[in-house]
């Protein structure tokens, strides 16, 4: 019997393009289902999405963050009947052939009730890949946008961590995975085109060497800073190299400040993420930054 998929597609601030990329994947998959972080919801862009076939929209008209609006989706798709879920933010485009290969790949892997995740390889449409020397990779952490979530899985190890609102959420939903025994596969013969492009960010030269500014806004510091030392310790006696990469990640973020103009917002940020994790203040962030 063929699997049954559904896809979520997580929107901010979102516009017709969105709306269209969402049309074409209600014909990839059963059910898609949209989860507006937008504080407040535009209504003729929710009316356009719901005129659209089996849309279901989720959200509320507040900013939930990544792991709450997954989950719900989760627990939606698993009421109606469905297998596993795709997750997509919205600045990733998935074709056709991309829905087809990866579904297929599920539907005939013999292994599938031990594999949490199955994703795609990753485009920002400069790439050139090579043919792929295999079908699929096991992987210990690839990103969620553009993944397959096998639901039973999801839903038996808990979710996502509701704490971490941003930044990490998909790393360490796979360690979480890993840790209770489950696999994560990186289907070599599937493409997600994801725009890793930030239009703030600009180039400057210190000394000679080449420095990117602007590329991080200090509440975007304190989630990256606040969700790499959380999840470092969470995992650190199950896997040292993730330990190591969340705080090689937090020495770069740290080490980037210097280079930025307003200097002392930026610090302030990684002091109170530093402060928070020590008193287990998680979630959204609750300061004024």
């Amino acid at each position: 019997m063929s699997i049954r998929t559904a896809a979520l597609i997580i929107l901010y601030h979102y516009g017709n393009e969105q709306i269209q990329t969402i049309e074409r994947y209600t014909e990839n998959v059963e059910r898609v289902y949209v989860y507006d972080n937008t504080e407040v919801s535009d209504e003729r862009k929710r009316e356009k999405l719901l005129e659209l076939p089996n849309v279901m929209c989720l959200s509320e008209g507040k900013n939930d963050g990544l792991p709450i609006a997954i989950n719900k989706a989760a627990q939606q798709a698993k009421e109606d009947g469905i297998d596993w879920l795709f997750t997509f933010d919205q600045d990733s485009r998935a074709s056709d052939e991309m829905f087809r290969t990866m579904i297929k790949f599920v539907d005939n892997f013999e292994e599938k009730d031990k594999v949490a995740i199955v994703a795609p390889l990753i485009s920002n449409g400069k790439l050139e890949f090579l043919p792929p020397v295999s079908e699929f990779s096991y992987y210990d952490r690839v990103i969620q946008s553009g993944a397959m979530h096998n639901l039973k899985i999801l839903e038996k190890i808990g979710g996502y961590d509701e704490k971490l609102f941003i930044d990490q959420v998909d790393f360490e939903y796979c360690m979480h995975a890993l840790k209770e025994g489950y696999k994560i596969i990186r289907l070599n013969t599937a493409v997600l085109e994801h725009n890793t492009e930030d239009t703030k960010s600009e180039i400057a030269y210190v000394k000679g060497k080449k420095v990117t500014t602007g590329k991080f806004s200090p509440v975007r510091r304190y989630y990256i800073v606040r969700n790499t030392l959380y999840c470092g310790r969470k995992y650190k006696r199950f896997s040292m190299p993730y330990y190591a990469a969340t705080k090689r990640q937090r020495e770069v973020i740290i080490k980037g400040i210097q280079y930025e103009e307003e200097k002392g917002l930026h610090y302030k940020a990684v002091f109170l993420a530093y402060l928070d994790v020590l008193f287990g203040r998680l979630g959204m962030l609750r300061w004024d930054l």
